[in-house]
């Protein structure tokens, strides 16, 4: 009888660690699940100041070569 209910205590132990653990996962999920999203939009954000600087620096050329031209 003793030997059930070491067993069974260890049993509500283990489940106990494993509905534990489990909550870890799935916080951890949550967060790379987080990450993965704030990473896109910062690499969405990124192309479109790429975007943003090429454009800019396209103008900056054509200004320099027209104001080289008029001297």
């Amino acid at each position: 009888m003793a030997y059930d209910v070491c067993v069974c205590q260890l049993l509500e132990r283990a489940q106990e660690e494993n509905r534990r653990l489990l909550s870890l996962l799935d916080d951890r999920d949550h967060k790379i699940a987080t990450l993965e999203s704030r990473v896109s939009q910062l690499q969405r954000e990124l192309a479109q100041e790429k975007e943003r600087l090429r454009e800019e620096n396209a103008a900056l050329i054509r200004a320099m070569t027209a104001l080289a031209a008029a001297k």
